[in-house]
């Protein structure tokens, strides 16, 4: 179980720059961004 955890640390800190939750995605660059909708009521 310790060689299964050590090896899921380093995949973890391989990749920590991929990583959407530590680094955020640009708004730009966000396909899941909230779209503003201006509703007009007559």
């Amino acid at each position: 179980v310790s060689k299964a955890a050590a090896d899921l640390l380093a995949y973890c800190d391989a990749h920590i720059g991929e990583d959407p939750l530590i680094i955020p995605v640009p708004a730009s660059e966000n396909p899941f961004r909230e779209k503003k909708l201006f509703c007009t009521i007559l």
